[in-house]
């Protein structure tokens, strides 16, 4: 169970996510990845586990954007794993 400050903390999780969406078209998959973790990894009460942008159908790591894209990400939030994952196009 969450506090209601690791609440708080944890929706930097779907923030991120969030921003990722919004952001695909402007920018390549490298610096999206790489904006995502930094802001993840400073993220008060988060300890980021991984932040991968994924080919949908494989979850292989993305190469390119003519694949289907999925982020996705796990952090720990006091004692608790979350997970998450949002479609990029």
């Amino acid at each position: 169970h969450l506090s209601a400050q690791e609440r708080q903390d944890a929706l930097a999780l779907s923030r991120t996510l969030f921003q990722l969406k919004q952001s695909y078209s402007e920018k390549p998959l490298s610096q999206l990845k790489e904006e995502a973790y930094k802001t993840l990894h400073t993220a008060k009460g988060i300890v980021l586990e991984y932040i991968e942008l994924c080919n949908a159908a494989t979850l292989a790591p993305a190469v390119d954007k003519s694949e289907r894209i999925i982020a996705i990400v796990a952090a720990k939030v006091g004692k608790t794993r979350l997970i998450d994952n949002e479609f990029l196009n």
